[in-house]
Order: structure tokens, then sequence, then C-alpha cells
């Protein structure tokens, strides 16, 4: 009897050995490669040199922290 309560899970264990999925469903990357801040084309220094300019600019008491 076990040999036929097994054996749907055998089949399904076999095609899943066999996927060409590289990651887990529901976790498909767009581009697994991505660096941290180049996600929307802007490099880290840009966005440095763009708070120090808001700071000159409002002054160090007006920024959000």
């Amino acid at each position: 009897i076990y040999d036929i309560l097994n054996k749907e899970n055998k089949d399904v264990n076999a095609a899943a050995t066999n996927s060409s999925i590289p990651f887990p469903p529901g976790l498909t990357p767009d581009k697994p490669d991505t660096d941290v801040g180049q996600t929307m084309g802007f490099s880290m220094e840009g966005i440095i040199k763009d708070m120090e300019r808001i700071i000159d600019l409002k002054g160090a008491d007006d920024v959000v922290r």
C-alpha cells in the first residue's frame, strides 16, 4: 500500500528536479546583478552632491532627519 501512496509523490519530485526555473516560484528578479546606488541609473557621488547642495541652501536645521 505504501508504494501506491508514495507513487504520486515520486512523480512530483522527479518533475521538480528537472525544472529549468532558476528561482523559486514567486521570486523572479528582474536583474539579479544590480549594484547598490545604481538601481535608477544615478551614481552615489551625484546623490551626495545633491544632498550637500540642499543642506547648503536650506541650512542644517531645516533638513528632515
